[in-house]
């Protein structure tokens, strides 16, 4: 056995370990100097973080201020007519008492009112006695409404206050100030009023901003003068960039500029705050981090010392034996010499390392010796486990390829019913829109019916020549511009199209195309490029002309408008056969199609803004400049009226196109009839009993069936009819749809024919065609017309019916 003889501790040792302490001493300072250092700068972020919110408060109370005063100004603007009513009578007297009242209730210093022209009316507090005119002037240089901060002319104080309430004659004088319009109902300005309430001298605004930020405030003017402090008025103050000497003694200081309408600096707000315990808390830190850095100096050489002489020999050796069983130049006899067999009470930790070294030598010979004879069995058990570990690797990866296809599978699905609910979620948005739109375009149809058929009638009473003619045919041109608006608020609703016959979308966009409507669009669009691709071979869809077009229209003047400078826009029609569901803006199903593409070179539509163009009034133009805001969703209403998809492809910068797919027809077109005359439509005399529930509304049905030569009675409500036609009978009936309260047109229709079945009926409502209508046709009632109607209408309607069986 091989042993390891005590040697003594070679130098170099002692050396690296002397390095090793030195390098522990040069952690230790530069810990105690990186906490210091880093402390410190905590400190300081503090103090700026302190400051900063200080900052912020202060602010905050000034904006208040602006706040306050512009809550007033709402409250003299919601006055609006009284001081047009006060003016317009020059009653001073009152019009004083009112500023005075205004100024108390709110806590304004100064109120000032002038007229259209500019000249000054009253003030508060002094009242009409004012005695320097010109320096109220620089009040109103800026007439339009606006709350903010000003300089205010010295004079208009010392006028006001002539006990220098608000100390003007130091430096400027800076307000918080109003300046408010007065507005005739016609949209003229009468006269303007102007509120003030100084900073000079308002010591309550310093009180206020010390309470919430526990430092000393300063208003100073552009001169760098002081306006405002809440300190003595014999403070001595020296300030810099970022900090005040007040007293001798230094402050952290912040401040703010204050500007005024026209964004030029009139002044600074500033706060300050003593640096005492901030200074004192860094000589503390000091002291904090050297005292722990002397005291481990101290324990660091004791330790080395005791360490040098309990420690260093032995692990000497112990690593001397180390390294020769480490480098294979020694067998596994090797021992050290001079320690027990075993461990003693007494022993310390290094002896028991050695001891415990010995035994582990013990250990590993024997073991050697065991693995020499083990060696063969474990070569042949692992060539076992490569086989098992091959099988089961195999099962492994055949289970996770399956498990990555589920996966894959699981995350295909959740993507498509994240986009069939973004899918619901727009459509169950348009509908709910939709009924909104519905509903109020129900109740604008009856009021535009007095609008569209009382001109329809002044028109067959006027002559030709009669200077009212004109008047009355623009009445009822308005009307009609009014009604379409209506209509389209109808089609959004999905209730715009009452019929549905065979239309060629190539003759729809040619007649658009030789329009005034698009003669005036390229006047506006000078540099548009137009391509106009039709196909030949073009089927017919089953739909409404009317809304087709305006769809068309639509389209084209978005398309416009997102080149204003101009830009290549085509428009293009052609058959497709889908034989597999396309995947776009809308899922388009398998089936026979005409497809109209609108496509422009333009701006193009951002992500966000392309999920809500269909939106109602959701629009990116100026609102009445550039159409109601309801295009796009007349476009989305009319393509699902037409049982279409959509799908829209955009980039910015890049244009828009737009494909609009119509289930094709094989049905033809119809013929056009020749024109109807008013003689052509009128009765003979028959009986025609109106029910509508609103009193316009029968009284206008009643004086156009009058007109056509029938005998008219009316009633307004569902009951009234059932009674009157109990004891009356009537050749036809004009029903309204929705009447409140009481039945509405289908139940009394229903009880009606209970009592003739074979009663004539023609059905309207502000609605389009509903499930209600259809019902009451089914039942036996006849045509249905919307309102607001006209006269040819209801003729030909009225004529068709009773000439019907």
């Amino acid at each position: 056995m091989n042993s390891i003889e005590r040697k003594p501790v070679r130098r170099q040792i002692i050396h690296q370990i002397m390095m090793l302490f030195g390098l522990l001493f040069f952690v230790i300072i530069a810990n105690a100097f990186f906490s210091a250092y880093h402390t410190s700068k905590d400190i300081i972020a503090y103090a700026e973080k302190e400051l900063d919110y200080r900052l912020k408060n202060i602010t905050s109370i000034h904006q208040n201020q602006i706040d306050k005063l512009a809550t007033i100004s709402l409250i003299v603007t919601e006055q609006n007519q009284k001081f047009c009513d006060f003016i317009d009578y020059d009653n001073v007297r009152a019009l004083t008492y009112m500023l005075k009242s205004l100024g108390t209730i709110h806590d304004v210093d100064t109120a000032v009112i002038f007229n259209e022209i500019g000249q000054i009316i009253t003030t508060y507090p002094k009242g009409s006695g004012f005695s320097d005119i010109q320096a109220y002037k620089s009040l109103i240089t800026i007439k339009t409404e606006w709350v903010g901060i000003e300089e205010i002319n010295p004079q208009i104080v010392m006028d006001q206050f002539t006990d220098n309430t608000y100390n003007t004659r130091a430096g400027s004088t800076l307000g918080f100030k109003s300046t408010i319009p007065l507005v005739h109902d016609t949209g003229e300005i009468y006269g303007h009023v102007v509120l003030v309430k100084f900073i000079n001298g308002n010591d309550r605004l310093a009180e206020q901003m010390v309470q919430y930020t526990d430092a000393d405030i300063f208003y100073f003017d552009r001169n760098q003068a002081p306006i405002l402090t809440n300190l003595p008025l014999n403070t001595r103050v020296e300030h810099a960039l970022d900090q005040f000497i007040i007293n001798g003694q230094s402050y952290l200081s912040a401040k703010i500029e204050l500007n005024n309408y026209a964004g030029i600096p009139i002044g600074e707000l500033a706060i300050a705050f003593s640096n005492e315990n901030y200074l004192s808390q860094k000589t503390q830190l000091l002291f904090s981090h050297i005292l722990p850095f002397v005291i481990s100096i101290f324990i660091s050489i004791a330790f080395f010392l005791l360490l040098k002489r309990r420690v260093f020999n032995k692990v000497h050796r112990l690593s001397q034996a180390l390294r020769m069983v480490t480098s294979g130049k020694s067998d596994l006899s090797i021992r050290l010499l001079n320690f027990p067999e075993s461990k003693a009470d007494g022993s310390d930790e290094i002896e028991n390392m050695c001891i415990d070294f010995n035994h582990m030598m013990d250990k590993l010979e024997d073991t050697y010796n065991e693995m020499v004879t083990v060696r063969g069995d474990v070569e042949d058990a692992n060539r076992s486990l490569e086989l098992r570990v091959k099988r089961r690797t195999s099962i492994i990866s055949e289970m996770y390829d399956d498990l990555k296809l589920q996966m894959e599978e699981r995350r295909r699905a959740e993507t498509e019913r994240k986009e069939l609910e973004l899918r619901l979620e727009r459509v169950r948005k348009m509908e709910a829109l939709g009924t909104l739109a519905g509903g109020v375009a129900h109740d604008l149809n009856n009021i535009l019916s007095g609008i569209v058929s009382y001109p329809e009638l002044l028109l067959l009473e006027l002559s030709e020549d009669s200077p009212l003619r004109k008047p009355v045919l623009t009445i009822k041109q308005s009307g009609e511009k009014a009604a379409q608006i209506v209509q389209d608020l109808l089609t959004l609703a999905r209730r715009g199209v009452a019929s549905m016959v065979p239309v060629n979308l190539n003759a729809t966009i040619k007649d658009y195309l030789n329009s005034p409507e698009f003669e005036k669009l390229k006047s506006y669009h000078p540099k548009l490029l137009l391509t106009i691709e039709l196909a030949e071979d073009l089927f017919n869809v089953m739909g409404s002309t009317i809304h087709l077009s305006k769809t068309i229209m639509n389209l084209v003047s978005n398309a416009a408008e997102a080149m204003p400078d101009g830009g290549k826009l085509i428009i293009r029609t052609e058959n497709r056969y889908v034989d597999a569901v396309i995947k776009g803006y809308d899922n388009i199903d398998e089936g026979n199609y005409c497809i109209l593409t609108v496509s422009d070179s333009g701006i193009g539509i951002s992500e966000d803004n392309l999920e809500r163009i269909f939106e109602p009034f959701f629009t990116k133009k100026i609102m009445g400049r550039s159409g109601t805001g309801l295009g796009m969703s007349v476009v989305w209403g009319t393509v699902k009226d037409h049982h279409g998809y959509i799908d829209v492809r955009s980039q910015e910068g890049s244009g828009t196109t737009f494909n609009l797919y119509f289930p094709v027809t094989r049905v033809a077109l119809q013929v056009e009839g020749d024109a109807i005359t008013l003689e052509s439509i009128k009765g003979n005399g028959e009986s025609v009993l109106v029910v509508d529930d609103v009193e316009e509304q029968r009284e206008i049905a009643s004086k156009m069936v009058e007109k056509l030569g029938y005998r008219v009675h009316a009633v307004d409500s569902g009951e009234a009819a059932i009674a009157y036609l109990t004891e009356q009978a009537m050749d036809i009936l004009i029903l309204d749809m929705i009447m409140t309260p009481g039945i509405d047109g289908l139940q009394t229709y229903k009880k009606i024919i209970g009592i003739n079945p074979r009663q004539k009926a023609i059905i309207a409502s502000g609605f389009s065609e509903t499930a209600d209508v259809r019902t009451a046709q089914e039942l036996g009632a006849g045509e249905y017309i919307k309102k607001p109607y006209s006269l040819e209408q209801i003729g030909k309607t009225l004529r068709r019916e009773l000439e019907d069986g």
